[in-house]
């Protein structure tokens, strides 16, 4: 199969960004500024645009380089045919971080590289001082779920280990407790992570109304997406999205006022990857529309 860059570069000059999800993501965003910057003056005098596509936290990254660098964002999309194109973005954040830290998952098989089985606990710990890591957790910003604070993540942890213990005690040998050890976000990550969730909801509703023609969205779709938790018999138990998600992020979280929105079907993993999307990825950059058969409209809510 063909890839994404090698499709991409059939119509457009192809700069890829690395960015690295531990480190802040406004710190990410500003050196994404200077490439942005690089690129929309080398295209000074023939007056092409710079079009951004960005998977899943790219997106997050693409508009925190709008918070760091607003003259700059106003200047990108103020040249015509400018246009950012996000695939799975968790702009309201997704349950993944928790996932990864109680133990449930271990994010695309990263954890796999800190060793044995029993050694997890210590990944986990590691994970949770991430700051770009904990920046993609939903919820800080909901006080009712008090996931802003870190005893509230000691308390979920302590409860779902006394019940992991509770319900295997029959078991003679006992059970290797480590691996259901959670790593616990300190405090000064989550006050971190909650600001930056906080200026994304602001810059949602106060500024991406003014840029909704020049942004768009393709979601994708899974049976199971966690949203939401609750202490079961066996421990914590994640609640799956009562509307549609991409195994990831839902589809609440992924949707932007006033953005238009596609799906395809398609796990959010592969977003970036699914050969079947890419002449309408193609299509949407050059136009800002597609009426290729793997998309179907999603109507956005209301800016």
């Amino acid at each position: 199969g063909v890839d994404r860059a090698g499709y991409l570069e059939a119509s457009h000059e192809v700069i890829e960004f690395s960015y690295d999800w531990r480190r802040p993501i406004e710190d990410e965003a500003r050196r994404l500024a200077a490439v942005a910057e690089a690129a929309f003056a080398a295209r000074e005098q023939n007056g092409q645009p710079v079009r951004f596509v960005a998977h899943s936290m790219g997106g997050l990254v693409v508009r925190t380089m709008a918070l760091q660098a607003p003259a700059l964002w106003n200047q990108l999309l103020g040249r015509p045919g400018a246009r950012v194109l996000m695939l799975g973005t968790p702009n309201g954040g997704s349950w993944a971080p928790m996932q990864v830290l109680s133990g449930d998952d271990t994010f695309g098989n990263t954890l796999a590289a800190f060793g044995a089985p029993f050694q997890d606990h210590a990944a986990r710990q590691w994970m949770a001082q991430m700051p770009g890591f904990l920046q993609l957790q939903t919820g800080l910003t909901d006080v009712g779920k008090g996931l802003d604070k870190s005893s509230t993540w000691q308390a979920l942890a302590d409860a779902d280990l006394k019940a992991v213990e509770d319900h295997n005690r029959w078991h003679s040998e006992g059970i290797q407790l480590d691996a259901y050890r959670w790593g616990v976000p300190p405090q000064d990550v989550l006050d971190a992570a909650k600001a930056f969730r906080e200026a994304l909801d602001a810059q949602r509703d106060r500024d991406l109304p003014r840029y909704a023609d020049k942004l768009l969205l393709v979601v994708g779709r899974s049976r199971f997406t966690p949203d939401g938790i609750e202490l079961g018999p066996q421990g914590l138990e994640y609640l799956n999205a009562v509307e549609a998600g991409d195994g990831r992020v839902t589809r609440a979280s992924a949707l932007l006022p006033g953005v238009r929105t596609w799906a395809v079907d398609c796990e959010h993993g592969g977003l970036a990857d699914f050969e079947d999307a890419f002449a309408g990825y193609v299509e949407l950059l050059d136009n800002g529309s597609t009426a290729q058969p793997a998309f179907k409209d999603v109507v956005a809510p209301q800016a």
